[in-house]
């Protein structure tokens, strides 16, 4: 059997209502890449040339070739599209996929999309099938991609990790017809309690530059990935919380952080506009939210000075249209804002974590907590989000948890409207 000269993707992502971003690699230099692409699932349509991307501003040499095709004037919000690699002249209909362009902006939509995080290394479990099966409009990764720990200046090595994950059918199947949305957390970023100081910062964040399809604007690679975009009337913000971050060890007071001043600026900028403008934010933060302050952690519970600085700047501001998406307990788990608290002692916005998929440790104690609507250990663990939006003043948003297909029954599922008014 000839080897296939795709090692990393397709896969899909920076999905708006009239564009989309394929990204693959291929292992022979200079081998020519086109898409066919089209509406129609049997073939047909327009032969897509890659899109040349400026480049990132540190140097890299290159073990392959990262293709990105950059697909601009989609007509039709809310349509599905299939697209096939072609390579050096030959037509990969093994590597077909698909995806649907969002809704208009600032259009009223409802729609479903799956989320979750912590995969093992080389997993190829069935919950990406699961996951597939749910046909979500796209799939949120709340990071761990992977448990590779990477921490090295050579951007080889993490492309290297990308190459692993599409090495398992079940993950490249679910990656190449759902649109993803990625944010990594330590174990696929440089390793265990990995911060800014890192050794593999600046490596790592080439390497997601190159090799992800996403909606980052900045194109310098000392960045943080932080990114946004809107399905229908739904903002998404996507915070980096590791790049920028200082260590767990330091003491909790201003000058520790976790998104940095930049991000940190954005992400207030982001809320307030998103007030005025959006009855639905969905804050994708990839660590746990809740818990009483701990010296030393590395989730929030680590950081409770900025926590608290965020969590106020939200009460003050009246914001009250926030769902947050986390990740890295191991564990599934919903609270409706009861343990939530802010500097008022008022209940706060709903948290959802969402894990693990494939990195389940039985017997680990949940990180932070308590959580209203129950907690589940296990694995193959993944999370709905459903919209449901009439076009009036509020949205209304479910958040369940599953396992294999099927709902967690020590979690409860919970439905709120937002923004809300009983905050």
């Amino acid at each position: 059997m000839a080897q296939d000269p795709i090692v990393i993707g397709p896969w899909t992502g920076g999905i708006m209502s009239n564009r989309a971003i394929i990204k693959m690699a291929v292992t022979a230099e200079g081998t020519q890449c086109r898409l066919a692409f089209s509406a129609d699932r049997n073939g047909g349509g327009a032969l897509v040339d890659p899109t040349t991307v400026a480049p990132i501003s540190i140097k890299a040499t290159f073990d392959m070739d990262i293709v990105t095709f950059i697909l601009n004037g989609l007509k039709k919000p809310g349509t599905e599209y299939f697209y096939v690699p072609i390579v050096g002249g030959q037509e990969l209909k093994s590597k077909q996929g698909r995806f649907t362009t969002f809704p208009g902006e600032d259009s009223p939509a409802s729609f479903r999309f799956a989320c979750a995080g912590d995969a093992d290394s080389g997993s190829n479990a069935d919950v990406f099938s699961h996951i597939l099966k749910e046909n979500p409009l796209f799939f949120c990764h709340l990071g761990d991609l992977h448990y590779k720990d990477t921490n090295k200046k050579e951007p080889a090595a993490y492309r290297e990790n990308y190459r692993e994950v599409f090495g398992q059918n079940r993950q490249a199947e679910l990656y190449r017809n759902v649109p993803i949305i990625y944010m990594w957390d330590d174990h696929d970023f440089c390793g265990e309690s990995s911060h800014s100081s890192s050794l593999g910062r600046l490596a790592a964040l080439l390497s997601y530059n190159q090799c992800v399809p996403h909606y980052i604007e900045q194109s310098s690679a000392d960045t943080p990935a932080f990114q946004s975009f809107t399905v229908g009337r739904v903002r998404f913000l996507v915070t980096d919380t590791r790049s920028e971050r200082t260590t767990k060890v330091n003491a909790d007071n201003g000058q520790k952080t976790v998104l940095g001043k930049v991000q940190k600026d954005w992400l207030k900028t982001e809320l307030i506009d998103s007030k005025k403008r959006h009855p639905l934010v969905v804050w994708i933060n990839s660590i746990p939210w809740i818990g009483a302050k701990q010296d030393g952690k590395d989730f929030w519970a680590g950081y409770t000075t900025e926590r608290n600085e965020l969590g106020g700047f939200i009460e003050n501001e009246g914001i009250r249209n926030v769902c947050m998406l986390s990740a890295d307990m191991h564990r599934l788990a919903i609270d409706d804002g009861t343990n939530n608290r802010g500097t008022t002692g008022r209940g706060g916005f709903p948290v959802f974590q969402a894990a693990p998929l494939d990195k389940g440790l039985f017997n680990r104690k949940k990180k932070g907590g308590p959580y209203s609507h129950g907690d589940a250990g296990g694995n193959h663990q993944y999370g709905i989000v459903t919209v449901q939006d009439d076009g009036g003043k509020t949205v209304t948003v479910t958040l369940q948890g599953k396992h294999k297909g099927a709902p967690i029954d020590d979690v409860n599922s919970f439905t709120f409207t937002s923004p809300r008014t009983d905050l």
